[in-house]
């Protein structure tokens, strides 16, 4: 495990290593990063990170799973399949 930064944490895993996150700063540079080796897009897999990371911050595609989450159950709730649903 590698600690980038001080202050209070949130975990971060990135190719099965785990990265100890202090700030809103590491999130926008490891994305940055990403960008640079070739990623289109970035999944905020932790629901908190959303909360620390938006479009301001990133020209890739983002995808917050809590967002994700809170949708497929509001369509769940309306009776809506879920979204790429295949039922045969």
């Amino acid at each position: 495990m590698r600690r980038i930064g001080a202050g209070s944490t949130m975990l971060f895993s990135m190719k099965f290593a785990a990265v100890v996150i202090s700030d809103q700063q590491d999130f926008i540079e490891i994305i940055a990063r990403g960008r640079a080796r070739g990623a289109d897009a970035v999944i905020l897999g932790c629901t908190e990170i959303g909360l620390l990371i938006g479009p301001e911050h990133t020209q890739l595609s983002l995808f917050d799973s809590a967002k994700l989450h809170a949708k497929a159950a509001a369509d769940f709730a309306d009776g809506k399949p879920p979204a790429g649903a295949v039922f045969s």
